[in-house]
């Protein structure tokens, strides 16, 4: 670590109340360098931490920060705080990683566990630091590539397993996922998708930061894995992709802990009516000759 500290200490001013860190206005400026071979925060493990600092004008500047993962990956970024008024802003990169201990350190273990190689960028700003100034200020955006993955009980997939009758779904795994999730107004966006020679899902909607959902998925089955009874009165009802694999349309609401799942039944209805028009199409272009049509 080093140092270099230049002010008047007399002016030290440090506002804060008994429930919250208010703000700070430091009487010097600083910069320096934090070097280390061995940085270790929670399940994340560092051979090499490098990231030069400065304060100034009760402003500190990280940049740029970057971490050799003792897992294999880098880790780059740089981070801007305002100690007077506690806004803040940065950017990070991950990359050529294993997601597991990684997403363990921000995910709970109730969400499951993740698996695979990939790579995170993300940017965000906001202010304060509390769970209530995140859902008022947090404004951020990720994209996530994950490839020879796996996703394993995470309550939402379970949940789809179970309803569908289909075990294979709870131990989910991938051979690419791509997701992007933006944060803003308190609400995380979500659009991702994971696809496997037998399956995939694509997911979209929201999800608040305190884990009510409001998601709209569709997922990809062979027919191949219509095993067990429930799957085989709820499939066959289901339209088919040009592969001949069923898609399933389904809510997802409740919270991320508990969720709720059921067959989206508008988008059924509107594909088996397209699947049908299509099917006119043909039999009339073929049997009658009619190449234009009243649809």
């Amino acid at each position: 670590l080093d140092l270099i500290l230049k002010g008047n200490p007399r002016h030290f001013n440090f506002s804060h109340s008994t429930k919250k860190l208010q703000s700070i206005s430091l009487p010097f400026t600083a910069k320096g360098k934090i070097f280390s071979k061995d940085l270790r925060y929670g399940k994340i493990q560092f051979t090499q931490f490098i990231c030069p600092y400065l304060l100034q004008k009760d402003v500190l500047i990280l940049n740029p920060i970057y971490g050799k993962l003792r897992q294999e990956g880098d880790l780059k970024g740089k981070v801007n705080i305002n100690l007077r008024d506690l806004t803040y802003q940065g950017e990070i990169q991950v990359k050529k990683i294993n997601l597991g201990n990684f997403a363990a350190m921000f995910l709970p273990s109730s969400l499951g566990r993740i698996g695979g190689e990939g790579e995170i960028e993300a940017n965000f700003k906001g202010k304060e630091f509390t769970l209530l100034s995140l859902e008022k200020y947090l404004n951020a955006q990720a994209k996530v590539s994950i490839k020879d993955g796996a996703i394993v009980g995470n309550p939402m997939l379970k949940e789809i397993a179970t309803f569908l009758d289909i075990p294979k779904l709870a131990q989910f795994q991938f051979h690419r996922l791509n997701g992007s999730l933006r944060i803003i107004d308190g609400n995380v966006r979500i659009n991702t998708t994971a696809n496997q020679k037998e399956y995939g899902i694509s997911i979209k909607g929201k999800s608040s930061l305190k884990g009510k959902l409001d998601l709209k998925a569709q997922i990809r089955l062979s027919p191949d894995l219509i095993q067990k009874a429930r799957a085989k009165k709820i499939l066959p009802l289901m339209p088919k992709d040009d592969a001949g694999n069923y898609l399933v349309p389904v809510l997802i609401t409740g919270d991320i802990k508990s969720p709720k799942i059921k067959l989206d039944k508008e988008v059924i209805k509107e594909r088996l009516k397209e699947k049908g028009k299509k099917k006119l199409k043909n039999f009339l272009e073929k049997k009658l000759k009619l190449k234009e049509l009243p649809f």
